[in-house]
């Protein structure tokens, strides 16, 4: 099964995201653990890659993406190259 996979008849909100990330030596960034508003915090169990794309469904700027798994499912974390911020695009029923 696709762990992408997503319904794209949901309208998705950009939501800004506190983030732990691992910086190497090299200025690479690592994301560890997404960090909610709410004081909730999810670890990151595995970066599977990093692309410079646009976001998928809330449109906007060139961004690096990262293809995590988190809690044992594919999800997409962003970072603006203009801000820095990160991102995650949630669908309305998660938004609270």
């Amino acid at each position: 099964a696709e762990i992408f996979a997503h319904n794209t008849n949901m309208e998705y909100a950009k939501v800004y995201v506190g983030m732990l990330v691992r910086v190497s030596a090299e200025g690479r960034l690592t994301p560890v653990a997404v960090l909610w508003e709410d004081g909730r915090e999810y670890e990151v169990d595995r970066v599977l890659r990093m692309r410079r794309i646009p976001p998928e469904r809330v449109g906007g700027i060139l961004t690096e993406r990262y293809d995590v798994v988190m809690r044992g499912r594919g999800k997409a974390l962003y970072r603006e190259d203009d801000t820095g911020r990160w991102f995650v695009e949630t669908p309305p029923q998660q938004r609270s």
